[in-house]
C-alpha cells in the first residue's frame, strides 16, 4: 500500500539527523480518505474535501475520531486488527455554530478517559478555551488553558490565527497539554546549552509544551520555518510530537515525529526530543500533516492524517505506523 513516488527523501531538503539508535516509527500502510461520512452533503465541489486538521483515538468504542476545518467531527472504523487499514464512517457531526454564526476551525483534538468511558477534548483555532465534548460530539462544559498559553493567546492580535494552538493531549499526572504552533526565541542562556539546529547553526527557538499544573517542557526546532501540528500522550508518560518543517521555504514540507520525555530535561526546561527514524522511508512531499492519534501500548498502532487545503490538489491521506525499536 505504500507509494514509493510519494513516500521519499528529497535531496532538495535538508532534513533533521534522527536517531538510528532510538525509537522507529515504521509506517504500515497508506489509504486515502476520499468519500463524504454519512450525514454529509452530496459530494460536490467543496463537499468532496474533508479538510482533516486533528485525531483522537476513542479507545472505548474502538473509533477513530477526526476533526475538521469546517466544524465537523468524523467517526471511522478502521477494521480487524493486525487486517488492512480500511477506514468505514460511522458517523458525521456538524458541530454548533458560535457567536455571530462563525462555524468553528477545530485545529487539536484529544480523547481524556473519565469515570464514564470517556470524552473528547476540543481546540479551536481562535478559541478561548478547550471545549469538553462527549463522544457523539455534545458539548459537556470548557477547560482553561494553561497559563502560559492562556497569556500568549490573550496578546496576540485578531490576525494572527496561526500563532494560535493546534497540539493538544491529557497528561494522566499533569492534565490538559498544549503548545502553541509557532516556536519561541531562546534566552541567551537557553542559547548556551542548546543543541545546534538541523542546519548545524546554533538553535534560536524552540516549543515549548505546557501543562495545567505549571510544568512545561521544550525542545529546539528543526529549523526557522518549524510548526508544532499535533501531539500525544504515550503509555509511559513520554510525549510524541508531530513537528512539519519546510526548508527551504519553497522546499516540500516534512512531517517529523519527535519523542520527548519529560525525565530527561534540563534546568531550564529543555528536553531531549530525538527525531524517529521513518521506515521504511521519510514523510515528505505535498501533503500537510496536522493530525495524530495512537492506540494505547503495546499493540495499538499510531495513525496521522494529512489536511487536503479545500481543494482538489491534494488528497486526505491517513498513515497507519507503529513505534518500535530497531
Amino acid at each position: 500500500m505504500l507509494a514509493a513516488a510519494w513516500l521519499c527523501t528529497l535531496p532538495t531538503a535538508v532534513l533533521p539527523q534522527s536517531e538510528p539508535a532510538g525509537w522507529q516509527a515504521v509506517i504500515e500502510q497508506v489509504v486515502v480518505l476520499d468519500a463524504p461520512a454519512p450525514g454529509d452533503p452530496a459530494p460536490r465541489g467543496k463537499d468532496r474535501t474533508l479538510e482533516l486538521s486533528a485525531l483522537a483515538w476513542d479507545a472505548p468504542a474502538q473509533v477513530l475520531v477526526a476533526a475538521s476545518d469546517r466544524g465537523r467531527l468524523y467517526r471511522y472504523r478502521l477494521g480487524s486488527t493486525g487486517g488492512p487499514l480500511q477506514p468505514q464512517p460511522v458517523s458525521t457531526q456538524r458541530l454548533e455554530r458560535g457567536a455571530g454564526g462563525v462555524r468553528p476551525n477545530v485545529e487539536g483534538l484529544a480523547w481524556r478517559p473519565t469515570a464514564e468511558g470517556g470524552e473528547l477534548l476540543l481546540a479551536e483555532e481562535m478559541g478561548s478555551a478547550v471545549q469538553r465534548r462527549a463522544a457523539d460530539g455534545a458539548l459537556l462544559g470548557t477547560l482553561p488553558w494553561p497559563a502560559a498559553v492562556a497569556d500568549a493567546l490573550a496578546a496576540r492580535s485578531a490576525g494572527q490565527a496561526a500563532h494560535g494552538v493546534e497540539a493538544i493531549g491529557h497528561h494522566p499526572r499533569h492534565g490538559l497539554l498544549a503548545a502553541l504552533q509557532r516556536p519561541l526565541r531562546l534566552t541567551v542562556a537557553q542559547r548556551q546549552r542548546a543543541p545546534v539546529d538541523a542546519d548545524g547553526a546554533p538553535a534560536r527557538a524552540a516549543h515549548w509544551v505546557h501543562a495545567a499544573d505549571g510544568a512545561r517542557w521544550g525542545f529546539v526546532t528543526a529549523g526557522p520555518r518549524s510548526q508544532l501540528k499535533a501531539l500525544e500522550v504515550m503509555s509511559d508518560g513520554s510525549l510524541l510530537l508531530l513537528e512539519r518543517v519546510q526548508q527551504p521555504r519553497q522546499a516540500p514540507m516534512q512531517a517529523l515525529l519527535r519523542r520527548l520525555d519529560p525525565k530527561r530535561c534540563d534546568g531550564s526546561g529543555l528536553c531531549e526530543a530525538p527525531v524517529l527514524e521513518q521506515r521504511p522511508a521519510a514523510l515528505v512531499g505535498l501533503d500537510n500533516f496536522e493530525g495524530l492519534a495512537c492506540a494505547p501500548a503495546p499493540e495499538g498502532p499510531c495513525w496521522m492524517v494529512s489536511d487536503d487545503g479545500g481543494g482538489d490538489s491534494r488528497p486526505t491521506r491517513l498513515v497507519q505506523f507503529r513505534l518500535a525499536r530497531p
